[in-house]
């Protein structure tokens, strides 16, 4: 859950009751909105972030592949493995 998640939890669930029994005002459905679409680009951001962390990942194989040092290429393996299984935790 993200810090803004965190701290709008309470008002969102107020909302959302309040359009589940249809009694929502003007002004909550604007402010669903409202915190909808900053929940939406806070997951865009996330995502594009993940993606960044990916690309490094990839980027040390690459490395990995390329250098003739055996210590470093075992390094760069274990980096770039340590990054992936902190990802697929997070992602499960």
């Amino acid at each position: 859950m993200t810090s803004y998640a965190r701290e709008h939890r309470d008002s969102l669930l107020v909302i959302l009751s309040r359009v589940q029994r249809g009694v929502q005002s003007a002004a909550e459905a604007t402010l669903l909105r409202t915190h909808v679409e900053h929940l939406l680009t806070e997951i865009d951001q996330t995502e594009a972030a993940l993606g960044r962390i990916r690309a490094v990942a990839t980027e040390l194989d690459r490395c990995a592949n390329e250098t003739t040092r055996v210590e470093d290429r075992g390094l760069y393996r274990a980096i770039a493995t340590c990054i992936r299984t902190a990802l697929e935790r997070k992602e499960s």
